[in-house]
This record gives C-alpha cells, sequence and structure tokens, in this order.
C-alpha cells in the first residue's frame, strides 16, 4: 500500500514532536512493507527516515524562508553609530502562516503526481488541501491531530481553534485519528467517529552520566509553553547550589532572555538550539524535568526524560497526566505558587525512588502497536 504523509517541517530547528513523530512513523510503516512518501517543503538537515522515500516540495514559496528565519529580529537603523532592535513574534507567525498556507496550494497537484492510496496529515492548512485531493480521487485521507487545545484566553490559541474547527472539524469525509485521549475526547465534541492510535517510543541506550543538580527544560522557547513562569518561579525560591538549564529555540527566545536579565535572575543558562547528541547529554545530567505548559500534542520530552533517569515535573492536566503520575514525577498545578512548592519538594527528594517506575511507563508506548491500529483503521475504511 502507497501512502503519503505530508509534513509541515520549514526548518530544523523548529522540529518538534509532531515532526518526530511523523517521521517515525514513516519509518516504522516503511519497514512494515509500505511504500511511504513524506511530502514536506525544504528543510535544512532533515532526520534520515531510512527506507522511507522523501518527496521535497520546491515552489515559489521558497522565498519566504527568509522571512520567517529574520522576522522576529528585524532592525532599524537611527543613525550612523546605533540600532535598535525590534521584536516582532506577531508578524513572525503570520509570515509562518502565510506560508504554510501558500506551500499548501501545491498539496494537490503534488499528491497526483504521486497518487498514493492513503494520505495522512496534520497541522491547520495542509489536512484541508489533502482531503480536498483525496474526495476527488477517492482515497482514503486521515488528519492526525497534534495540536488540538480547548478554548483559552491567548489569542494565538483562540484563533488556531477556530481555524481548526472551520478548515477540519466541521468537514465531512474524514477519519480521525488522536495520539492522546485528551485529543480523542476534544474532537468527539464536534465528530463521531474518532480513533485512538497512541504514540511510539524507541527507547534509548542510556548514557549513564553522572547526575548533577540540574533542572532541565527542553522545548520551545516560547510563551504557549510557560517558559516565563518557569523563569518567575524560579525567582522566587532558593536556588540550593541547583543550576536551571533551558535548552531550545523559539519565538520568545529573545524575549525570555531579556525577562531573565531584568528580573536578575540567576543560576541559569539559556542553550539556544541544541543537537541530538546534546540534548540527550542535557538529559543525561539532569536530575529534574520542568515542564511547565498547559497543553500538548503529547509530550515525547517526557518519556526521552525518563530514559535517562530524568525525573519530570509536569502540570496536572492532559496529556501530561496521561503518561507522568505521582508514582513516577511530580505533578502540580499550573500555577507559580504551586510550581515553587513542587520544586522545593523536588530538589529535596529521592529521585531514585521514582524512577523504579520509569521502565514500566516506556513500556506503554510501541510503535508496532500503533502501525497495527493505524492499519485497521485503513483496513476498515477500505473495506467499506
Amino acid at each position: 500500500m502507497q501512502i503519503a504523509y505530508v509534513l509541515w517541517i520549514p526548518w530544523r530547528t523548529y522540529r518538534g514532536g509532531g515532526e518526530e513523530y511523523a517521521e517515525n512513523l514513516c519509518r516504522r510503516l516503511a519497514l512494515r512493507g509500505h511504500d511511504v512518501i513524506l511530502i514536506s517543503p525544504p528543510a535544512e538537515l532533515q532526520a534520515n527516515i531510512g527506507k522511507t522515500r522523501r518527496l521535497l516540495v520546491c515552489g515559489p514559496e521558497m522565498g519566504l524562508w527568509s522571512l520567517i528565519r529574520s522576522a522576529s529580529r528585524l532592525r532599524a537603523n537611527i543613525g550612523k553609530t546605533r540600532s535598535i532592535a525590534v521584536k516582532n513574534v506577531s508578524i513572525r507567525r503570520v509570515v509562518s502562516g502565510l506560508a504554510m498556507g501558500l506551500w499548501s496550494l501545491n498539496i494537490p497537484y503534488i499528491l497526483s503526481k504521486v497518487d498514493p492510496d492513503v494520505v495522512i496529515s496534520h497541522n491547520i492548512f495542509p489536512p484541508y488541501f489533502c482531503q480536498k485531493w483525496a474526495n476527488k480521487h477517492g482515497k482514503i485521507f486521515i488528519n492526525n491531530f497534534f495540536h488540538m487545545e480547548p478554548r483559552r484566553k491567548e489569542p494565538v490559541l483562540s484563533w488556531r481553534h477556530r481555524l481548526f474547527k472551520l478548515l477540519n472539524l466541521k468537514r465531512n469525509n474524514h477519519i480521525y485519528v488522536a495520539i492522546s485521549y485528551y485529543q480523542k475526547h476534544l474532537i468527539e465534541r464536534f465528530k463521531d467517529e474518532v480513533h485512538y492510535i497512541g504514540i511510539g517510543y524507541d527507547r534509548y541506550k542510556s548514557l549513564n552520566l553522572p547526575k548533577e543538580n540540574i533542572i532541565l527544560y527542553l522545548g520551545k522557547i516560547d510563551k504557549i509553553k510557560q517558559v516565563p513562569i518557569l523563569l518567575r518561579v524560579w525567582k522566587n525560591i532558593d536556588h540550593n547550589n541547583w543550576k536551571l538549564i533551558l535548552a531550545g529555540d523559539g519565538s520568545d527566545y529573545d524575549y525570555c532572555v531579556n525577562y531573565a536579565k531584568n528580573i536578575k535572575l540567576t543560576d541559569y543558562a539559556f542553550l539556544g538550539y541544541v543537537t541530538d547528541e546534546e540534548k540527550w547529554r542535557l538529559y543525561s545530567k539532569a536530575k529534574l524535568f520542568a515542564f511547565p505548559s498547559l497543553y500538548e500534542g503529547f509530550g515525547i520530552v517526557l518519556l526521552e526524560a525518563l530514559n535517562e533517569g530524568c525525573v519530570p515535573i509536569v502540570n496536572d492536566l492532559p496529556p501530561m497526566n496521561e503518561i507522568i503520575t505521582p508514582e513516577v514525577g511530580f505533578v502540580t498545578n499550573p500555577t507559580v505558587d504551586a510550581w515553587a512548592k513542587i520544586f522545593r519538594i523536588a530538589m529535596s527528594s529521592d529521585l531514585a525512588k521514582k524512577l523504579v517506575h520509569a521502565p514500566k511507563i516506556l513500556g506503554k508506548y510501541r510503535w508496532e502497536t500503533v502501525c497495527k491500529r493505524l492499519e485497521q483503521i485503513i483496513e476498515m475504511y477500505t473495506s467499506k
């Protein structure tokens, strides 16, 4: 069976859990004998996905990549020797959205060239165009949900929630699959037929480096992930020879760096984008992994942290609390005071007792199970 996965990856440093999930799923399906094609825009240093073929799509949207990369750091000269930096995250997001929309216009043409039996996609614009093509040609279309979130006060989330409903949730002939029970319940508010396939995890051989008094945050540096809250919590507690390390890039990186300086934060470091090798070394050295995000597609970083003996701290919200329980980590309310309290408890706890249960958690997530569930869904709809 030929399967096309349409994936938006504008550049390497912005690859998140959704992109990693899609590439791993493609690789596993290819190893199971399917002819898999990953369709994506030009991306730097994309991961090798084994036997899976990749079709890199080029078109008129190419000229927007440089704009996306630079839009958050606009500079205006105000004299011969002085310049000011204008932080413009909203412009960056608008340009990124326009680029995705423009690239998505090419999807029906590209799919016609490939002519797959099944089309899988996620994100905002690509599913709309994939579904239009699939309906026209009598193919199976699967909408794989990663970032479906409830309504929140943040304008960006509110806008994206409405767009999801407009372009995806109210259209017919969709097959919806979710990687967490949290997403499944959300989508069922709009559509009845939703399938849970879950997530797989490749357990890595642990580096077993000597542990240090490090609290690690690894992910996108932006307000949606609650990074400023994490910085404020660190300001409000005694560090007691511990250090906070933040690894990753994101739309609000400059804002968070300046915010830490303005509140005179100590015992911390921003590392920026890190390679996979650096990522695993950080996990292995850190004792605690702080993950204050309010919503996630799944939270693959939580499994990665457990893999390296790094105990997670998360909000008591789905899907994070589907993965991390008090048995294996620390679960708290999404407030500054609650996080400050749980930090103090975690920094003085016997963390080894938590890690005893990590293999049990990691063993629940198997790619073989995910692929079988997806194949069963495809077979169900093929036979209709």
